[in-house]
């Protein structure tokens, strides 16, 4: 399997001795700065095209290469398609044709069989989940990988360590540009750690008043919303994909005028987020026709599904 190419930020002008530049990280008190530009230091990649198609169920035969493995040895597959002339200012067509979240097929002839759809990949996303194009690609890619007991934990509400660690893949796993800790409770695993290490130093996850990141504590969808929009909103512009926070939302519990809520509303129009399923408690609220039809519920857990559609819409943007 070809290793993956880091990623190119926008902003760089060149690799510093270790594969990043010198320019990349903040101290650890610079951090502020960062996230109150976001985007100004965002993710793309120009990595060369991938083994698969990056979307829809091309990605399975990747996968089942990846389960096979196990958990704790994930191969990476290059996220190709993003322009990397246009970081640089320039722009030109994209590497590859947009995807469509599905692989395409041509109409069979009149004597051919009708194709068997493909089985899902895991047993706890089905067919009809609406999440499975997103899970798959997302586990396909190296991204979020499944479980050796095929299943993939849609429900499981992500870490913010988790969320570090896949954001970290979807980067390409790149190396950060200082050795002074960003923050003050990094964990012992050496791959956790280097993930948080990366997201704080690019003012993607952010630590509290005692600069401590909280690994463990859930992300929250407000907390979602916040990174992605500080990981990716200033590439999406340097490509000429800029993508403009919604002026008014559907969701009652999104405050339209507010400030803070501008995260929200940029992740709401990049697709990254949706309408709530469950109460911030867990309990279901009523489907699409009943009265919990517009709530957005930032401060509930994002779930490992709901990372994979957010993750899955970067790459359709990237891509387009």
């Amino acid at each position: 399997m070809r290793r993956p190419v880091p990623p190119r930020i926008p902003g760089v002008r060149g690799p510093g001795p270790r594969g990043i530049a010198a320019d990349v990280a903040p101290g650890p008190r610079d951090i502020a700065t960062d996230v109150a530009a976001p985007g100004a230091r965002g993710i793309a990649t120009d990595a060369a095209a991938p083994a698969v198609r990056s979307t829809g169920r091309g990605g399975r035969r990747i996968s089942r290469r990846v389960a096979a493995a196990g958990i704790g040895a994930v191969a990476l597959v290059p996220l190709g398609g993003m322009v990397a002339a246009a970081l640089n200012g320039t722009s030109r067509a994209p590497d590859a044709a947009p995807s469509t979240g599905r692989a395409p097929s041509a109409a069979p002839a009149a004597s051919s069989p009708v194709p068997t759809p493909d089985p899902p990949m895991f047993s706890d996303v089905g067919a009809a989940h609406p999440a499975r194009d997103a899970v798959e690609w997302a586990a396909g890619a190296g991204v979020l990988p499944g479980r050796e007991d095929g299943t993939f934990g849609p429900d499981e509400t992500m870490s913010r360590g988790g969320f570090a660690l896949a954001l970290h893949r979807y980067a390409g796993a790149p190396e950060t540009a200082t050795d002074s800790p960003v923050f003050t409770d990094l964990p012992g695993d050496a791959d956790l750690a280097a993930a948080l290490q990366w997201a704080g130093a690019r003012g993607i996850l952010w630590g509290d008043g005692d600069m401590a990141v909280r690994a463990g504590a859930p992300l929250t969808r407000s907390d979602l919303a916040a990174a992605l929009m500080a990981a990716f909103a200033g590439g999406l512009a340097a490509t000429g994909r800029a993508v403009q926070p919604a002026a008014s939302t559907p969701f009652s519990d999104v405050d339209d005028a507010a400030a803070s809520t501008v995260p929200l509303r940029w992740a709401t129009a990049a697709g990254a987020l949706e309408r709530s399923t469950v109460a911030a408690d867990g309990t279901a609220l009523a489907d699409a026709t009943g009265p919990g039809e517009n709530l957005l519920v930032p401060q509930r857990g994002t779930t490992r599904a709901e990372l994979a559609v957010a993750l899955h819409a970067m790459q359709e943007l990237l891509r387009s």
